[in-house]
């Protein structure tokens, strides 16, 4: 994709990246991997939809 950006999300700063980079309706896709992964999207699903 062009303009493809990745952000490691285990920091807050990561996080914040994420956020300011991005812009209101925009689409991006999540990856995630570990044992935790199905935790993990469904908190990162549930931040995102809070904070929209």
């Amino acid at each position: 994709m062009k303009n493809e950006k990745a952000y490691n999300l285990k920091s807050v700063l990561g996080v914040m990246n994420l956020f300011f980079t991005t812009n209101r309706n925009q689409t991006f896709t999540v990856s995630i991997k570990g044992e935790d992964a199905e935790y993990a999207l469904k908190e990162i699903t549930r931040f995102i939809h809070y904070h929209q």
